[in-house]
């Protein structure tokens, strides 16, 4: 069995100052776990059943190159 993480949501404590923290943190625990996979989302707006609209949102492909 494969298993992965998806990160829905970018708002987290420390408002959008931390985006670029926390997802690097996670990012690195997830490898350093041994997780075969990690996704985000591939809009640009939030969607309803996850948050507000106008909650923080990292464009997808820029996102994993990040973590990349």
């Amino acid at each position: 069995m494969r298993i992965g993480l998806q990160i829905p949501s970018f708002t987290f404590p420390g408002g959008t100052e931390e985006i670029g923290p926390t997802f690097t943190r996670m990012v690195r625990e997830a490898d350093q776990g041994g997780l075969d996979s990690l996704w985000v989302m591939d809009h640009f707006f939030q969607i309803g059943v996850v948050g507000r609209p106008e909650e923080p949102m990292l464009e997808g492909y820029s996102a994993l190159s990040y973590a990349a």
